[in-house]
């Protein structure tokens, strides 16, 4: 299972599972204020670590209803180097995350709270 780290839960837009190997994966949008690929071609980054605590790393992607197309790596040009994943489960739950979203932020005012008395 690889799960967007803590801090990101509330950006979870989605998450499904790769056919092949029944690993699911959450996924956000991406930035373009520091994507080196555009947007409009890679919408996606899905969380590709199983940490969900520490700094998890994530690829760009363009995630659809049953595949998504997944940035492995670049070649000697820069250019990127594409696998397409099949993939099944795929729950979308923007809703739910920002409800999620709202709870984090409750949650870390209140420690923060608390660590303050």
């Amino acid at each position: 299972m690889a799960y967007a780290p803590i801090r990101e839960i509330k950006n979870v837009i989605g998450t499904f599972k790769h056919k092949g190997y029944d690993t699911s994966f959450d996924y956000v949008i991406n930035s373009p204020e520091d994507s080196w690929l555009p947007v409009v071609n890679y919408p996606h980054r899905v969380w590709v670590c199983n940490n969900p605590i520490a700094e998890s790393g994530w690829r760009y992607a363009n995630v659809k209803k049953t595949v998504v197309d997944i940035v492995v790596d670049e070649d000697a040009y820069g250019q990127p180097i594409i696998e397409k994943w099949s993939i099944k489960n795929h729950l979308t739950f923007d809703n739910y995350a920002r409800k999620l979203g709202e709870y984090w932020d409750f949650y870390d005012n209140q420690t923060i709270r608390d660590e303050g008395k």
